[in-house]
C-alpha cells in the first residue's frame, strides 16, 4: 500500500487505486456494526440478506468472519462475530492513530531494519534500504512489558540474522499514559481524519494543525531526520543554535539500566526546544530534550568517534512522557466520536409499544410460531450532543437522509399455552423462571422507514411493521432496538444503535362478574342473599322488587344478571387507543371475560377500564403498571383461570356508586369456577386507534 496515506487507509480502507483493501478500517467497523444489529446489508436504501461466505474460510476478511457463522451456527453467534469485527476494526484504526504519535511514522522515516546491505566480509552493515529498526518502538515495548532488554533487527531479509543487535540492560520503569492529577484533555473533532491530522494542515502548514500527526511531526526529531541528517521538515529547527544546550557531566551520565556509567569521561549534551501544543496550549512544554550530541551511540555506549547527533534514552523518555498521554486521549476522542450517536426510545402516546386481542390466539406452537405482535409503536428522540471542538466551534448532529429499522430480540416461554395454564404461579422461584425460557435468543427485523431529518432534541412517533411477529409467548429478556443508518451531522454514512429492555407480553383481562353481589366487601350469590334475613336486610332498596315483608323476595330489574359493555383505554388524554367489547354480539355475558396482551417497559403505564350494563355505568377502574421490563410474571388463580392483571366488575349491593369488591375471593374448587367456553376470552368487537 505504498503511496496510501495513513488517515485514508484507517478511515476508508482504500488503496491508492481507490479499491477497498483494508478490511479493518473505520468504514468496515460501521458496516460490521450495522450487520451485527440487523443481520442485513444495506444496498440503495434496501435491506438485503448477508452474502454467502466461503465455508472454507480461506482468505477470510473481517466482515466474512461474521458471515461464516451463517453456515453452521446460530444468529446470536453471528451477531457476536460481527460485533467482534466492529471492535477489531476500531482496534486497527486506533493502532494507526497511535502511529501518529511515533515520529518516524509522521516524518517518512523508514524503520523496518530490513534489506541491510552486507559489507565485503559478509557482515550486515548499518546501511538498510528499509531503514534501521526503530529504537523508540522496541525501547517503549520493553518498558511496557517490563523486559530487561530488546533486540534491534539488522538483517537483509530474515530475522535473527547475525547482524541483530541486543540492547544493554534496560531499566524497567513505568510509563505514564494518563496523569490522574492533570490529565490531557480528550480531543473533539468534527470528523475522523482530524484525529490523525488536521484537514489541509500538511507540509509547512502542519505547524498550525491540531491532529496527533501534526503535533508529533512538528515537535520531535526521528532517528533518520535528526540534526545532522537531511530533513524536509522545518520543525523542530534545523539550526543547532536555535536549541538550548544542557550538559550532563560525565559522572552524572546514566546508562539505559538507570545506573551511572562507570569510569565515564565524556559529556552528554541534550539539546532542548519547546514543543507547542495547538490543541491544548496550556500543555505546551517549553524545554524538551529533543536530541543529544556526544561520542555515545543511541545505547549510550562510547564508540570512540567524534561527537555526533543521536537520540538516546533521555530523548525517548521525554518523547514518551508527552506522546503516550496524547495517543491515549486522541484514541478516546476517536472512540467517542464513533459512538457519539444517541437515540432515546420511549413509549408512544398510547402508553404501549404494542397490543393484541388474546382471543385471536388458538393452537399456538410455543417453539415455532411467529404469531403475536406485528406492529411496534414508539417515540424516538435524537439525543446526540453537538460536537464541540477545541477551536470553539459547535456542530449539531442532525440525523438525516437515512433509514430506521427496529429489531426485537427475545427468548420463548416453552411452557406457554393459550389458556395460560403453564404460567408461573405464586411461590415460583427465579430458577423456575429461567427453566421456562428457551436456550436460543432469536431476533426479528422490521421493514425500514425512511428518515429525512431529526434534529438534536427532537422526537418523533414511529410505527414499525414486522413480517415475522414477536411471538405471543416471547420470554424475558426482550430487547427492542432501533438502528439508524444515514447522515449524522457531517458524517455521510453513520450507524447508531439504541436498545431498550421491554416487557414480555403483559396479559390483562376484564370480567363480567354480575353473577355476584358485594355486601360489605363480601360477595354472595343472589340465592344466598334471598335465603338470609341478614343479607337481605343489607341489600340496597332499589335492588328489591318489593319492600313489603309479605311479598316473596325477588331482585328488581336493576340488579339482575346482565350483559356488560366494556372498554379498555390506553395512554393519556392525547391517545385514542381503545379496545371494546360492545353491542349485542360483542358485549360480555355474565361469567365471560375479554383479555388483551400488550408490551410496555419500566415507564408507568395506565389503563382505564370502563363498563356499562342495564343497571348503570360502573366507575372506571384505573390500573397502573411500571418496572415491568425484565420482569417474570407470576399468575394467580381466579375462578379457575390464570390471571396476572385484570378488573372484575361486581355489583355493589349497598350503593349505586362504584363496583363491588370481594375480600373473600374465589378460591380453586369453589363451585363458581368458570366452565367450558367460559374459560376462553371473548373476541374484542374492535380495536380503535391501532
Amino acid at each position: 500500500n505504498q503511496g496510501v496515506k495513513t488517515p485514508e487507509w484507517a478511515v476508508e480502507g482504500k488503496d491508492k487505486s481507490g479499491q477497498h483493501r483494508n478490511y479493518y478500517s473505520i468504514k468496515a467497523a460501521k458496516e460490521a456494526m450495522f450487520r451485527a444489529a440487523t443481520l442485513r446489508t444495506l444496498e440503495s436504501g434496501q435491506l438485503k440478506p448477508l452474502p454467502t461466505p466461503d465455508p472454507s474460510g480461506f482468505g477470510t476478511t473481517g466482515l466474512q468472519m461474521g458471515e461464516l457463522f451463517k453456515v453452521s451456527e446460530s444468529e446470536e453467534l453471528q451477531r457476536r462475530a460481527y460485533w467482534a469485527t466492529v471492535f477489531k476494526s476500531l482496534g486497527h484504526a486506533l493502532h494507526l492513530l497511535h502511529d501518529m504519535g511515533q515520529p518516524q511514522h509522521v516524518r517518512n522515516d523508514s524503520h523496518s531494519g530490513a534489506f541491510c546491505i552486507p559489507d565485503i566480509n559478509g557482515n550486515i552493515s548499518d546501511r538498510c534500504a528499509g531503514g534501521q529498526d526503530s529504537f523508540y518502538e522496541k525501547y517503549i515495548e520493553a518498558r511496557v512489558k517490563g523486559e530487561g532488554f530488546f533486540v534491534l533487527s539488522k538483517r537483509f531479509f530474515e530475522r535473527n540474522e547475525p547482524g541483530d543487535v541486543t540492547s544493554p540492560t534496560t531499566e524497567s520503569k513505568p510509563l505514564t499514559y494518563v496523569d490522574s492529577l492533570n490529565p490531557y484533555p480528550m480531543p473533539s473533532f468534527n470528523g475522523y481524519y482530524d484525529y490523525y491530522r488536521s484537514e489541509g494542515k500538511t507540509g509547512s502548514d502542519s505547524y498550525s494543525g491540531m491532529g496527533l500527526a501534526n503535533y508529533t511531526n512538528m515537535g520531535f526529531y526521528s532517528a533518520g531526520t535528526n540534526l545532522g541528517a537531511y530533513s524536509p521538515y522545518p520543525y523542530p529547527p534545523r539550526d543547532y543554535n536555535a536549541l538550548t544546550q544542557h550538559h550532563i557531566l560525565p559522572e552524572e551520565v546514566k546508562g539505559m539500566s538507570g545506573e551511572l556509567i562507570k569510569d565515564n569521561e565524556a559529556y552528554v549534551t541534550l539539546l532542548r526546544y519547546p514543543v507547542l501544543d495547538r490543541l491544548a496550549p496550556g500543555k505546551t512544554e517549553p524545554n524538551v530534550a529533543l536530541t543529544g550530541y556526544s561520542v555515545f551511540d543511541q545505547f549510550l555506549r562510547d564508540k570512540g568517534k567524534e561527537p555526533v547527533y543521536s537520540l538516546n534514552h533521555y530523548n525517548y523518555d521525554a518523547k514518551a512522557d508527552l506522546l503516550l498521554p496524547r495517543a491515549v486521549a486522541y484514541s478516546a476522542g476517536l472512540i467517542d466520536y464513533f459512538f457519539r450517536g444517541r437515540m432515546e426510545i420511549s413509549l408512544p402516546k398510547d402508553g404501549v409499544y404494542s397490543v393484541v386481542d388474546h382471543a385471536q390466539f388458538a393452537d399456538t406452537d410455543p417453539i415455532n410460531d411467529f404469531k403475536g405482535f406485528g406492529k411496534i409503536k414508539l417515540k424516538l428522540k435524537n439525543t446526540t450532543k453537538d460536537v464541540e471542538t477545541a477551536s470553539g466551534e459547535s456542530y449539531p448532529q442532525t440525523m438525516s437522509d437515512g433509514i430506521l429499522v427496529a429489531t426485537l430480540k427475545f427468548y420463548r416461554n416453552k411452557d406457554y399455552t393459550d389458556d395460560l395454564n403453564g404460567e408461573l404461579s405464586e411461590g415460583a422461584t427465579l430458577a423456575d423462571a429461567y427453566r421456562k425460557g428457551t436456550d436460543k435468543e432469536e431476533m426479528i427485523l422490521s421493514e425500514p422507514i425512511a428518515l429525512s431529518g431529526l434534529a438534536p432534541g427532537e422526537d418523533i412517533e414511529l410505527t414499525f411493521n414486522f413480517q415475522k411477529e414477536l411471538p405471543i409467548n416471547a420470554w424475558t429478556p426482550v430487547r427492542l432496538s432501533v438502528v439508524f443508518r444515514g447522515k449524522l451531522g457531517d458524517e455521510e454514512d453513520a450507524v447508531i444503535v439504541s436498545e431498550k429492555p421491554i416487557s414480555s407480553p403483559v396479559f390483562f383481562a376484564a370480567y363480567n362478574e354480575l353473577d355476584y353481589i358485594d355486601l360489605n366487601q363480601t360477595c354472595y350469590t343472589r340465592e344466598q342473599i334471598i335465603g338470609s334475613d341478614a343479607l337481605w336486610g343489607l341489600l340496597r332498596a332499589d335492588c328489591k322488587k318489593s319492600l313489603s315483608p309479605s311479598e316473596p323476595r325477588e331482585f328488581s330489574d336493576m340488579c339482575k344478571k346482565d350483559v356488560m359493555n366494556v372498554a379498555i383505554d390506553f395512554g393519556g388524554a392525547d391517545s385514542n387507543l381503545s379496545i371494546h367489547w360492545i353491542n349485542e354480539e360483542g358485549a360480555l355475558q355474565v361469567r365471560r371475560f375479554g383479555r388483551v396482551a400488550f408490551l410496555v417497559d419500566d415507564e408507568k403505564t395506565s389503563l382505564s377500564v370502563f363498563a356499562a350494563s342495564y343497571q348503570g355505568n360502573y366507575n372506571p377502574a384505573v390500573v397502573s403498571y411500571e418496572n415491568l421490563a425484565d420482569y417474570y410474571f407470576v399468575f394467580s388463580d381466579y375462578r379457575g383461570i390464570n390471571v396476572f392483571g385484570g378488573n372484575m366488575f361486581i355489583m355493589n349491593g349497598r350503593s349505586q356508586f362504584g363496583g363491588g369488591v370481594c375480600t373473600n375471593g374465589f378460591m380453586p374448587g369453589h363451585p363458581t369456577l368458570l366452565q367450558g367456553e367460559e374459560r376462553k376470552p371473548v373476541p374484542a368487537t374492535e380495536i380503535i386507534g391501532w
